[in-house]
């Protein structure tokens, strides 16, 4: 069923990775002196039609929204051309970046900041109707009856917004409430469609993975602060690896030395959990991005299934972050640093 129905998207899916910045690359990206020659190189290859408009170089943050654009297309024409169960997951993969959006806007309400500022930061696939009233709305109630509540996030966010007014304690909280809710449900909707299709096994690996970085994200950010075990528990999905018992665990400890030595016991089951054990604070996002760029990598090496989906979007995402970390380098003259940053297969 999955090759009679999604066969044709797939193949485009697979020719779209094919396209993507490989190790030669980046090679020759490393070559470059300037801003303008990134965008020349990039305009040479899967962007051609995004960049080759315009004379002078972009600063960082342009470049990138113009190559977001590109990924916007091509996701979008995927999304024309689905049929159930495969439209159910990219809405899905929307949702998220919906979410993102409210939550950025959000943020850019308690720093005063005008919403055609903040848009531009904002990612084009999370854009709804009544997303502009986050700005005139006075406390959570009116976030939820203003901008949410037609929304097909609203039920992510009902039972985390409660009442009273917004401050940066109560937005971050909001973000690990809502992607808990969001997670759960995603998974609980692909464990419903895998009693009818194996084509959902390796998307669930995906998203176990995804749901075990919430839950270390929220234990390494919580560490010297007053949240307590309870606390964090409530926050982390009920689903993922560490679950239940190492997300016990990672909810008790005090320190980020306990945190290493947590996830590096569980090592044996995932196996990038021992890499925790060895590498300093500052370094735990790259193991993270390393383990995902890996897991999407085996997503297209296995056969058909609804992951490549979900891995092609984490791919280019991590491509969008890979080109701005170039650019912020070459802009600040930092070219030695560029390896710091990058993470490719």
């Amino acid at each position: 069923m999955f090759t009679l129905k999604d066969g044709f998207v797939e193949a485009i899916v697979r020719g779209k990775k094919s396209e993507l910045l490989c190790a030669d690359d980046y090679a020759k990206l490393r070559q470059c002196e300037s801003l303008s020659d990134l965008k020349l190189y990039l305009a040479s290859k899967y962007y051609h039609a995004e960049l080759q408009s315009g004379t002078d170089a972009p600063d960082p943050a342009r470049l990138v929204r113009s190559c977001t654009n590109k990924f916007v297309n091509d996701f979008q024409q995927l999304a024309a051309l689905a049929s159930e169960p495969l439209a159910t997951v990219l809405n899905y993969i929307v949702y998220s970046f919906m979410i993102d959006n409210v939550i950025l806007i959000m943020t850019g309400a308690l720093a005063g900041r005008s919403f055609t500022e903040l848009s531009e930061s904002c990612h084009p696939l999370g854009f709804f109707d009544s997303i502009e009233n986050l700005l005139v709305a006075s406390d959570l109630q009116e976030i939820h009856r203003l901008v949410l509540v037609d929304s097909p996030i609203s039920g992510y966010f009902t039972e985390c917004l409660g009442h009273g007014s917004l401050d940066e304690t109560r937005v971050e909280f909001i973000r690990n409430s809502v992607y808990k809710v969001y997670l759960e449900d995603f998974i609980s909707s692909c464990n419903i469609l895998q009693g009818k299709s194996k084509k959902f096994s390796s998307l669930l690996n995906l998203l176990y993975f995804e749901a075990d970085r919430r839950v270390i994200s929220i234990s390494i950010s919580s560490v010297d602060t007053e949240m307590s075990t309870s606390d964090k528990i409530r926050l982390f999905p009920k689903y993922g690896y560490l679950f239940p018992t190492g997300q016990m665990e990672l909810a008790s400890c005090t320190s980020l030395e306990k945190v290493k030595t947590v996830l590096a016991k569980y090592g044996s089951y995932c196996p990038y959990l021992s890499r925790f054990g060895t590498v300093e604070p500052g370094s735990f996002d790259k193991v993270l991005y390393d383990e995902e760029m890996f897991l999407s990598e085996e997503a297209f090496r296995c056969e058909s299934g609804y992951a490549i989906f979900v891995a092609y979007v984490k791919l280019f995402e991590q491509e969008l972050r890979n080109i701005m970390w170039i650019s912020e380098c070459l802009v600040q003259q930092q070219k030695l640093r560029i390896d710091e940053g990058l993470v490719y297969t």
